[in-house]
């Protein structure tokens, strides 16, 4: 077979230990994806932490390199963005078993269409050879000196029982055999879970009685039992002792998300139709410029999640531009640092995350105090005068908990703030903003007061 235009030739040599199996897995990744006739450009291939993340250094294809644990969720996001696009999961047994348990769990239920290659070492490899949830019982480890006294995870009847459509064991020695599970994975619409067994060589096999790479493939050769031999009745969990099954657990061939979620979007697209236009939409379409980076800071209970996605939802389902929200807070419910940052743009957003603020609103103190004097030239910070009198210059004051009062909605200082930031940046269209509170606050009519003197302050001088 000819060079696949899946590998990244100028990555090599790659970092793994000799004799890991890495290599093989690798291999018949990159076969599986020319066979399945896969284009690199819209391929997207998503790892975690650990000897198995370093998979996506050597794919000539889109990459991400996530945190341990996380590969899945993050698979899951661009397949649910975008779905014409291929997403495959790399992850080792610490990563997503283990630590990314859960994960694995909840991807097989909602049964999306990524491929999940799992290399299953036996260990936490990259990081001194500690036990991991697939450790088989009685096995030595850098963290069981005696032996492993729980019992192994068996991962394949684990995504079976949770849902996947197509789920599948091999071994690295049993190449072939891999790289054509991975093919039939890749060509299921629903979730598909291959388990690639592959001793550690630096840590697993030199304390198992497997002293050298020949010794660990001889191993799996002689351990795995093909599923249908007849066999299996008394295979367990793969492992150093007895045998193991190898071969196709699962093919439903069914994929549930992948339509639900069209529905679900078809539904979301027909009701933004269906809404009457708002008195000012097509201005404020023809008029939203720039790039908007806000955040509003304070502390929990002051509804600042709730003012961010009021700004979010204007912005996109009314004034039809770009945006994101995000948000943090303590642990206490109503009390602590909090916040809420609102990115909107004329143009598609990259990463959610604010990073050069243009406006920032303090209705704290400590928030006051974390933002002034301390954000780059050219953003404006506004505190409420109640928290501080005296701001320090470049900071305007305006009595925003004060609004809030007057219009007989104590707890609505976040919508004064909201109203104040609108008139001031023009980010969003006042008549967008007015008729998202409708849609979040139906018949609260204070709500909408408390932003209206928000908006109205803009006009008058600072404090």
């Amino acid at each position: 077979m000819s060079r696949s235009k899946f590998l990244d030739m100028g990555a090599l040599p790659h970092f793994w230990c000799e004799g890991c199996g890495n290599g093989i897995v690798l291999g018949a990744i990159v076969r599986a994806l020319e066979n399945a006739g896969a284009d690199p450009e819209k391929t997207v291939v998503v790892t975690g932490i650990g000897c198995t993340g370093k998979l996506d250094d050597y794919v000539a294809c889109h990459t991400v390199h996530g945190t341990h644990g996380r590969a899945l969720p993050i698979a899951t996001g661009i397949k649910a963005a975008n779905p014409d696009l291929t997403v495959l999961a790399v992850l080792g047994d610490g990563d997503g078993a283990t630590i990314g348990g859960n994960h694995l769990l909840h991807s097989a239920r909602r049964n999306i269409g990524v491929t999940a290659v799992l290399i299953n070492n036996f260990n936490y490899g990259m990081t001194g050879g500690q036990y991991s949830g697939t450790t088989p019982q009685g096995s030595r480890t850098a963290t069981s000196v005696y032996g492993n006294p729980e019992p192994a995870m068996d991962l394949c009847r684990v995504a079976e029982a949770a849902g996947a459509s197509y789920v599948a064991r091999s071994t690295v020695y049993h190449g072939v055999q891999l790289q054509r599970f991975i093919e039939q994975g890749l060509s299921k619409d629903g979730f598909s879970f291959i388990e690639a067994v592959s001793t550690c060589p630096t840590y697993f096999g030199r304390l198992n009685q497997l002293p050298s790479p020949v010794d660990m493939l001889m191993s799996l050769k002689d351990r795995a039992v093909p599923r249908g031999s007849g066999g299996s009745g008394e295979a367990g969990t793969p492992g150093i002792e007895g045998k193991f099954e190898i071969g196709v657990f699962a093919d439903k061939g069914l994929d549930g998300f992948s339509a639900r979620y069209a529905e679900v979007q078809t539904a979301a697209v027909a009701r933004a139709q269906a809404r009457p236009v708002v008195a000012g939409q097509a201005q404020a379409k023809a008029s939203g410029k720039g790039h908007w980076e806000i955040v509003l800071a304070g502390f929990g209970g002051q509804g600042l999640g709730l003012a961010g996605q009021l700004l979010g939802e204007a912005a996109v389902e009314i004034d039809g531009r770009y945006a994101s929200q995000v948000q943090a807070y303590g642990s206490a419910a109503r009390g602590g640092f909090a916040k809420s940052e609102t990115i909107v743009s004329s143009d598609e957003i990259k990463y959610p995350g604010v990073t050069r603020p243009n406006l920032v609103v303090a209705l704290s103190e400590e928030a006051y105090r974390r933002y002034a004097g301390r954000v780059g030239e050219g953003c404006l910070v506004i505190v409420d005068s109640a928290v501080v009198a005296d701001a320090v210059p470049g900071v305007q004051a305006y009595p925003i908990s004060e609004m809030a009062e007057r219009a007989g909605q104590p707890q609505s200082a976040n919508l004064v703030a909201l109203g104040l930031l609108a008139a001031i940046s023009g980010a969003v269209s006042p008549q967008a903003l007015e008729e998202s509170i409708r849609r979040r606050l139906p018949g609260n009519r204070g709500a909408l007061d408390a932003f209206r003197s928000g908006f109205g302050l803009a006009e008058g001088p600072a404090c």
